[in-house]
């Protein structure tokens, strides 16, 4: 039997507090646990870091494309033809020469019939790219070779659409002078459309209209 004359017993008291003193101690670590996670989180790292510390700098140009020396188009080589030539690097990388020159370097090789088709045509880009509508004339010589396969003429073709002018329809007269049967209807309708006319697979009568026709100056 409990004596009523004894102190009351301290047990429960002194046991609660120590439960709440060890979950305050709990609490505060995993809050500074908590805190020093996310802070490493947000620290950049790796190729996130190096991002950050580079954001201002200037970004490193694409040696595959036209732009040289700040004066040529941007144009990203077409990833089908990314890694096709080295040669090609070469030329639009060279910042000692000019436009002109690397388009004439890079006529030659699309010209070339030695060359692969993937490098043919990968300077062909760069080539269309570096000749404004202005000059579209100087597309005249590619488009009349004899030594264009299909696939480069389609790609001429596709620019064509995008010129203007008495060039725009030599270069589409060029192209149906040697165009396959799939490429000839696309010429053909093209050329009805600049011209309101229609003279057929006469290329002989086409060469009259496009010979009349006027163009106000540019």
């Amino acid at each position: 039997m409990t004596d009523p004359s004894a102190p009351p017993r301290r047990t429960s008291a002194l046991a609660a507090a120590a439960a709440l003193l060890a979950l305050a101690l709990g609490v505060a670590v995993w809050l500074a646990t908590r805190n020093a996670r996310d802070s490493a989180s947000l620290a950049p790292d790796g190729p996130q870091a190096a991002a950050a510390a580079g954001a201002d700098a200037a970004p490193v140009k694409d040696g595959r494309t036209s732009q040289k020396a700040g004066t040529r188009a941007i144009r990203t080589t077409p990833p089908d033809t990314a890694e096709a030539s080295a040669a090609v690097a070469a030329i639009i990388g060279d910042t000692t020469i000019d436009d002109l020159t690397a388009r004439n370097r890079l006529f030659a090789l699309a010209n070339n019939p030695a060359g692969s088709l993937a490098e043919r045509t990968e300077a062909l880009d760069h080539v269309l790219v570096l000749t404004p509508d202005t000059d579209s004339a100087a597309l005249l010589p590619l488009a009349s070779s004899a030594h264009l396969p299909a696939e480069i003429r389609s790609r001429l073709l596709d620019d064509a659409h995008n010129r203007s002018g008495k060039p725009q329809l030599q270069i589409l007269l060029a192209l149906l002078e040697r165009a396959d049967a799939d490429q000839r209807g696309e010429v053909l309708e093209l050329l009805r459309f600049l011209t309101n006319e229609d003279h057929g697979t006469d290329l002989g009568a086409w060469r009259v209209a496009v010979d009349a026709k006027q163009f106000p100056p540019p």
